[in-house]
């Protein structure tokens, strides 16, 4: 078949995108058999050997140039690439070598990304100019499509899904208990991040310590290492009982797994909320960003609102109504779970007619 290269960032320690990539390269080998893939990654033999797939180190010139040269496609995303809240750096970054590309003659795919929020009037007009020359553009939600319009970007672009959404394997959620500590359906996942002045965290461990009042187990699940993980850290020394802090590596079944077995999932980081859509959890999600908010609007699960101004009582009441009426946010899940894997479908298949 053909041979494509994934730009996204990659090789950092970030369980979301990695699971992203692991969704992308599932997604490739399931959708259009026979695909060679090359990844662009920090860590590119740890990449390498974890996916089974070929992997150059995205820092260094000569082999991203290698990579592109002999691809059919490159492919950029998902995640959130296309910037600037964090720095104009890794924004030029990923449209440099969408550029890269493009005057290797190469076909270019935005795929699935969550665009924004870009600040700055150039990084509008330049994204809106690079873009303007791909040949796909696919995005997971509506505000990155409205955002994409408002700016100028006049290809065509269709809102599709997270990729994560689309991962297989096992999600048996038997032996959690002997292995990890957890009793599938006593535990409440909580996926946390620093945000800002971190307002949020003294109301967070309130609820926290309420959830636990109730009798409710609490897991705490670091997202970005080790950012997160100390910041889990600091939670559970102010806590009372017993706390589970997941701080080994787990496969992606695993990961799924633990998803799949929690009461619900109180979450900060995107690709925790996404994950637990994966895994029809119900979930209660604290916002710092417009990504989160469209997410939850998206699958219908509760917003306990911005982590700046954060309410330990809002929040406790949040997670008490989706408790209670689990079976309710369920099936909410499960409905919205079956178009949104026909929009993850719709990834592959723009894709597949770029390699072709």
């Amino acid at each position: 078949m053909g041979k494509v290269v994934l730009s996204g960032y990659f090789g950092f320690n970030n369980l979301g995108d990695e699971a992203v990539l692991c969704g992308m390269v599932q997604g490739i080998r399931r959708e259009i058999e026979g695909t060679d893939i090359i990844v662009l990654s920090n860590a590119p033999e740890e990449t390498a050997v974890n996916l089974r797939v070929q992997a150059v180190n995205r820092w260094n010139p000569v082999q991203v140039l290698s990579a592109i040269r002999q691809s059919d496609v490159l492919v950029s995303g998902g995640g959130s690439l296309l910037q600037d809240v964090t720095g104009v750096k890794s924004l030029y970054y990923y449209l440099g070598i969408i550029t890269l590309a493009k005057r290797l003659g190469k076909r270019v795919m935005v795929f699935a990304q969550g665009m924004g929020p870009l600040l700055r009037d150039s990084s509008q007009r330049n994204t809106a100019r690079i873009l303007n020359r791909v040949d796909a553009i696919t995005v997971r939600d509506e505000d990155s499509y409205a955002l994409l319009c408002s700016i100028g970007v006049k290809n065509e672009v269709t809102v599709t899904a997270d990729p994560v959404l689309g991962l297989t394997g096992s999600t048996a959620a038997q032996g959690l208990s002997e292995k990890y500590g957890l009793t599938q359906g006593r535990y409440i996942l909580v996926s946390p991040r620093r945000w800002k002045e971190d307002n949020h965290v003294a109301p967070l461990v309130q609820a926290l310590r309420d959830l636990q009042d109730e009798g409710w187990d609490i897991c705490l699940f670091p997202f970005h290492k080790p950012e997160d993980t100390q910041l889990c850290r600091e939670i559970a020394r102010q806590l009372t009982g017993e706390v589970r802090l997941l701080e080994e590596p787990l496969s992606m079944n695993v990961i799924r797994s633990i998803f799949s077995g929690a009461v619900m999932v109180l979450g900060m980081r995107l690709h925790s909320l996404i994950f637990a859509a994966a895994g029809n959890t119900p979930m209660v999600g604290i916002s710092y960003d417009p990504k989160v908010d469209a997410f939850l609007q998206r699958v219908e699960q509760p917003n306990a609102g911005a982590a700046g101004t954060l309410s330990g009582d809002i929040l406790m009441a949040s997670c008490r109504q989706v408790i209670e009426a689990a079976p309710r946010y369920r099936r909410l899940l499960a409905k919205r779970q079956q178009e949104l894997a026909l929009m993850v479908q719709e990834n592959y298949r723009q894709l597949a007619e770029l390699v072709k």
